[in-house]
């Protein structure tokens, strides 16, 4: 993920196994650092149209992204966070 000017980013991983609150998300313990909100994400969820939640340990939406087009972005910024990119496949 990264901010709009794409001069902060941070990598993150959205797995397909289940754990508490939705499905498992590696974050990069770097994401802290750029977007202090990464530091309170423990899983995503896939919703309606495609959006997708990260939310924290209480099970509380934190972040939205959704897709206009090809490309996620957030529904209201924080922290700068504007937009998740797929990196391309080692």
């Amino acid at each position: 993920m990264r901010n709009e000017a794409g001069d902060r980013s941070c990598d993150v991983v959205l797995e397909r196994e289940m754990t508490i609150g939705g499905l498992q998300i590696d974050v990069d313990p770097a994401c802290a650092k750029a977007f202090p909100v990464m530091d309170e994400i423990a899983a995503w969820r896939l919703k309606e149209g495609w959006a997708i939640d990260l939310v924290d340990a209480v099970r509380q939406m934190r972040l939205r992204f959704y897709t206009p087009d090809v490309t996620y972005i957030t529904a209201q910024e924080i922290d700068g966070i504007f937009t998740i990119e797929q990196l391309p496949k080692k």
